[in-house]
């Protein structure tokens, strides 16, 4: 198929290039919950006792963050999901565009 003579081959190459963009996006931020609410926390009581001295600044704002994240792990499943399904359905669109032009 050439998309270089097509009407809408270029435009829809372009919103599958931003559908991919959505769903890699989507990805990451599952990848980070699951590493906010599972290994973080194993870290923290790994270390809560065995440490007398303070942490440094960027881990207690990690820890934080990781606890921040764990009372509000719904609302940041339901980001990741949204970023997901937006990916997704730009990239079908996309290639329905491709379909319907050749």
């Amino acid at each position: 198929m050439d998309t270089k003579n097509s009407k809408h081959g270029p435009q829809a190459q372009k919103i599958s290039k931003v559908g991919i963009l959505l769903a890699g996006i989507g990805t990451i931020i599952v990848i980070v919950i699951i590493l906010m609410v599972v290994a973080i926390p194993i870290f923290k009581e790994a270390h809560a006792g065995e440490l007398n001295a303070r942490l440094p600044a960027f881990t207690e704002f990690v820890l934080d963050i990781s606890d921040t994240i764990g009372l509000h792990v719904v609302v940041a499943e339901y980001v990741a999901l949204a970023f997901l399904i937006a990916g997704l359905i730009t990239i079908y669109c996309a290639r329905l565009r491709l379909n319907s032009s050749s």
